[in-house]
């Protein structure tokens, strides 16, 4: 329950926080009782970001129960 990312991104948040943060170009999917938005990066020739890493796709998924960030999955994609 301490866990937080460099964008201040920690369990228990609100979406609406997390929205505040991460912005609205999300991909958003409702599984039984829970959302999930999933923010991808996904743009290898125009990314600063994965040319960094030297990755094609990085992406962030939160999952939601009753308004409350619950779950946290971010990573690189394998080629």
């Amino acid at each position: 329950d301490r866990f937080v990312t460099e964008s201040s991104i920690k369990l228990y948040m609100t979406k609406s926080d997390l929205i505040k943060i991460k912005g609205g170009n999300y991909k958003l999917e409702k599984v039984s009782d829970n959302e999930i938005l999933k923010y991808e990066i996904d743009d290898y020739l125009t990314s600063q970001f994965l040319g960094r890493y030297n990755y094609p796709e990085y992406y962030e998924i939160y999952t939601f129960h009753k308004d409350r960030l619950i779950i946290i999955y971010f990573g690189f994609e394998y080629p």
